[in-house]
């Protein structure tokens, strides 16, 4: 980052920071919306967010459990991986930008 820019490229430059906080959100979030969602009795829990990506659910016939029903989209990933990735890319920006002003106030 140079004079406190940053370019596209270095925005979406994979670095450690940004990974980590990319994978925290995606799996964090994921799972936190699985086990505490509220759910009406015909839907089918989804993992991920904001789009669910995918779900698994068994129904319950007399004495046996039916075939699971197993649900993947892949554009829903896609999506789900691009929105977070970019989450954790302004995250990083705008901690380096409270960086820098921190730095100056201190001069």
């Amino acid at each position: 980052m140079v004079g406190g820019k940053m370019g596209w490229k270095e925005f979406f430059k994979p670095t450690i920071g940004k990974i980590v906080i990319f994978l925290i959100l995606f799996f964090l979030t994921s799972y936190i919306w699985m086990n505490y969602k509220t759910l009406l009795p015909e839907e089918i829990p989804k993992f991920g967010v904001p789009f669910g990506f995918y779900s698994k659910a068994t129904s319950y016939i007399g004495m046996e459990y039916e075939k699971p029903i197993i649900y993947f989209n892949f554009l829903n990933l896609i999506i789900d991986l691009i929105f977070w990735c970019l989450i954790s890319c302004l995250i990083i920006l705008i901690y380096n930008k409270l960086k820098i002003k921190n730095k100056k106030k201190k001069k």
